[in-house]
């Protein structure tokens, strides 16, 4: 393998995205003595050589704001992706030859990756969360993930359609994708956790002082926002303890605020120092609908905390062991771990040292080095998977 071409609609270096991730790979790359070139939306990181369009991330920024103020029922990634699918097919075709012997692609750029193919790259797809056709099966359940927008996934099923070997960060989103159709061959690397947290361990707290219990995302229905917050009115102990809520909060979730006891409750919004929140608690608790393999879980177990979460989140806890898995959309369920851990605290020491030995061979270079090595195996993953959700 001489070179690799990278492709991201994302922000290359810049931290809780795509584009951080597909920086690490660019960097694990070169230290391999891999060629690599990068298209990407937009880069922050100097040593790396990228190939950005003429609007940069500014576009993006302005779809979301529209999203999010102004119409917030209408998805707007779709179009982005469609206009950056054009940017780098112009780019690929004006560098006249095609030298790649493998692709890896960011996103769902379906024209892009076709032309790859008919100049025999092996293109692999990145697929970081759940196929979106996932949403409506939750609805015909009863379960409502995302009250904004239910997208269309004609153009991510385009684009799983082109690809020679996804790259999925759980067995979750393969049986996501799969459940939506498609056979394609698969790799699962989960994600990792940044240094900075792996190396800054707390004890947790043990005593009968205060027991804290953090939610660090988005606070959203996709989230299990909603179920958190159901599961703490039910919770008989909660005099003494306290729940510290970490994130932007949506609309959707405004009327199981008003509906919750708000008593011992934090709420803290976006905060750029979330290790604090991690040092302080004791639980971390992430009962989400769908996500790909959620960073956070990572975070929370490089510091110590028991994660309380289910089998959708993609996550690397061990039922019984690091945490506890509980069925989506179950209040009564998340409720029910409260007061046990709350009842058997002499259980967090030992939940504690096996989170943060779990998670240790979770680093961001761990997972480039296994990416990297992905793209010259001889065969991969199409056995089929089930989940109990």
């Amino acid at each position: 393998m001489k070179r690799v071409l990278l492709c991201v609609n994302s922000d290359i270096g810049r931290g809780n995205t795509i584009g951080f991730r597909f920086g690490i790979i660019a960097h694990m790359l070169k230290q391999q003595g891999v060629e690599v070139d990068i298209i990407a939306r937009a880069n922050y990181d100097t040593a790396l050589t990228v190939r950005t369009p003429w609007y940069k991330n500014y576009l993006g920024r302005a779809l979301n704001f529209l999203h999010i103020y102004i119409t917030p029922f209408v998805s707007y990634r779709s179009i982005e992706v469609w206009i950056f699918d054009r940017f780098v097919l112009r780019q690929l075709k004006k560098k006249g030859t095609c030298d790649y012997q493998v692709a890896h692609i960011g996103e769902s750029l379906s024209r892009s990756m076709a032309w790859l193919k008919q100049n025999h790259v092996l293109v692999f797809l990145d697929i970081p969360i759940a196929h979106d056709a996932y949403v409506s099966s939750l609805r015909e359940r009863g379960i409502d993930a995302n009250t904004e927008v239910v997208a269309s996934h004609a153009y991510i099923d385009r684009a799983i359609s082109e690809a020679d070997v996804l790259v999925c960060p759980s067995a979750f989103v393969v049986n996501t994708v799969q459940q939506a159709g498609f056979t394609t061959p698969y790799i699962i690397i989960p994600f990792g956790a940044d240094k900075v947290f792996v190396s800054e361990h707390e004890e947790s707290h043990t005593s009968d002082a205060e027991l804290v219990f953090l939610f660090a995302g988005s606070i959203a229905l996709r989230k299990g926002a909603r179920y958190l917050l159901e599961a703490w009115n039910g919770f008989s102990k909660r005099s003494n303890c306290r729940l510290v809520l970490c994130g932007r909060i949506y609309k959707e979730i405004q009327p199981y605020l008003k509906k919750t006891d708000m008593a011992r409750v934090t709420l803290v919004g976006f905060t750029r120092d979330i290790q604090a929140q991690y040092r302080a608690a004791d639980v971390f608790v992430l009962p989400s609908l769908m996500e790909g393999s959620a960073k956070a879980v990572y975070e929370a177990m490089a510091y110590g905390l028991p994660v309380i979460t289910t089998e959708n989140t993609g996550s690397i806890v061990e039922n019984g062991k690091t945490g506890y898995i509980v069925p989506i959309a179950d209040a009564a369920a998340i409720t029910e771990k409260l007061e046990f851990l709350y009842t058997h605290r002499e259980r967090l020491r030992d939940m504690s040292d096996a989170a943060k030995a779990a998670v240790a061979p979770y680093t961001w270079e761990a997972y480039a080095r296994r990416v990297v090595a992905s793209y010259t195996a001889t065969t991969y993953d199409t056995k089929k998977i089930s989940t109990t959700d």
